[in-house]
């Protein structure tokens, strides 16, 4: 089992507000779960000033 740990940060220029957050979500399979990462990364990169890290560890 492989656990998906997602954490983002945006600064106050683009929100009300600063903000952060941490999310998870659970794989059965490394592959999977870089995927994902992957997929996520790419997303969050498109976004000024939201700083975002996927990383994937083993359960």
């Amino acid at each position: 089992m492989w656990i998906l740990i997602l954490a983002m940060y945006a600064n106050q220029n683009y929100t009300e507000a600063s903000f952060s957050t941490a999310n998870t979500q659970e794989f059965s399979t490394e592959t999977t779960c870089l995927i994902a990462a992957d997929k996520l990364k790419e997303e969050f990169k498109q976004m000024l000033d939201t700083h975002a890290i996927a990383i994937c560890v083993k359960k």
